[in-house]
């Protein structure tokens, strides 16, 4: 019995997020949850796997639009009002907007997102069903000027990929149509908004369809009939999963996965700065960084005594880290078969995309942003491209942060 079906006998899940405010790329589940992390990402990519393979793995799939912003939406349990929000739904002290009078109150600072949450409240009543909240990202605004047309094209870029379709197409007519686009991925449940749980792949058959209305559904954007794996995919994806487990099965797990949250900053910083330069992470590149990090620290400080303590931190963190040169080594190779694996199903992940449109970057044809894989208990993890030219790294260097 080879270690991947081995692992699947035992693997163990972090409890589900309740309110959807950011995603995790597979193998940083690694870096920000330890060894439950670690799963959660082998668990996630096999049942992808297994699902683009035309098995029933309970895992679902979704295309992940780049749009902007994220807006909260829906019926309010408590008193049955139609709201918009954005993210701040979810502060502890929420901003809800029954009205432009709300909107313009609690975001008078955005005059951008007053634009867009004022056309959600104006027309996404439209489509909505009469219960539920719902949670969803902006393609375009027609009077934000969001749209272009050239003789043969409609275009749109709500941040960094640009969207493309034909004028005399299905999406182009609704395009044309249309007044806002926009894309619903996640519904809530609960009686109150402070007690909403998440549900990633949710019910959204509820919704209508209205020509002010360009909607995208998670459920109509993949087609897993058009994405199987070629066998040298399959091999490669394999491998660097039999990879991952023998590292997983022959290190010092408690020493791996048990880093200071200072540590898993660092790590995080340090892996974002090799996606962007399209490098390899080392131990020695991780100590170089988190020397040039303190170094700074030390440098924006004037008094002696200050340096020296700081001085001392950098010191005492860089011994540290040697001490822990071997755990550290095996979670950074854990990370990258991780991440090796999941690049190896993004081919067929391309192949399956069904959202219509042409994608660019920058000019270049590229492909979607990439794709959401729902676990059956209701896990989210983003599989996106993260190396030489692809979505995580040209995010990063225009300075976007993934969402």
């Amino acid at each position: 019995m080879g270690i991947m079906r081995a692992f699947t006998t035992f693997l163990v899940e972090e409890p589900t997020e309740e309110k959807l405010k950011h995603l995790e790329h597979p193998e940083d589940h690694l870096i920000k949850s330890g060894e439950p992390g670690f799963h959660h990402a082998f668990n996630t990519l096999k049942t992808t796997e297994q699902a683009l393979q035309g098995l029933d793995s309970g895992t679902k799939i979704m295309t992940k639009f780049d749009g902007a912003p994220s807006v909260v939406f829906g019926h309010n349990p408590e008193n049955n009002k139609f709201f918009v929000a954005s993210k701040s739904a979810w502060n502890k002290t929420p901003k809800i907007n029954y009205t432009l009078a709300d909107i313009k109150k609690h975001h008078a600072h955005a005059p951008g997102l007053v634009s867009k949450l004022s056309a959600a409240l104006k027309y996404l009543p439209k489509v909505s069903p009469k219960a539920g909240v719902f949670q969803g990202d902006f393609l375009y605004n027609k009077v934000d000027g969001d749209v272009r047309r050239t003789d043969n094209t409609f275009s749109f870029n709500p941040q960094l990929i640009e969207y493309q379709a034909p004028v005399n197409g299905k999406l182009g007519r609704q395009i044309a149509d249309a007044k806002i686009g926009f894309a619903v991925h996640t519904g809530y449940e609960g009686r109150s908004l402070a007690d909403m749980h998440a549900n990633y792949t949710p019910d959204l058959s509820g919704f209508q369809e209205h020509p002010d209305v360009h909607l995208h559904t998670w459920d109509k954007t993949f087609s897993a009939k058009k994405a199987a794996l070629t066998p040298e995919e399959h091999n490669k994806f394999k491998t660097e999963m039999n990879a991952a487990g023998e590292v997983f099965k022959n290190s010092d797990r408690a020493a791996v996965f048990h880093q200071t949250p200072e540590m898993q900053e660092h790590l995080s910083t340090y892996i974002n700065r090799m996606v962007r330069h399209n490098q390899q992470p080392t131990v020695a590149g991780l100590a170089a960084h988190v020397q040039e990090r303190h170094q700074k620290g030390i440098d924006a400080v004037k008094t002696e005594k200050t340096k020296l303590a700081k001085t001392e931190a950098m010191k005492a963190e860089l011994k540290n880290l040697k001490a822990q040169a071997e755990p550290l080594d095996a979670l950074l190779k854990m990370h990258d078969h991780i991440q090796q694996a999941k690049q190896a199903l993004m081919p067929a992940l391309h192949r399956g995309n069904s959202d219509g449109y042409k994608h660019f970057i920058q000019g270049n044809e590229s492909g979607p942003e990439g794709f959401v894989t729902v676990t059956a208990d209701n896990r989210p993890t983003k599989l996106v491209h993260r190396g030489e030219g692809g979505f995580a790294q040209l995010n990063l260097k225009k300075g976007g942060f993934g969402k």
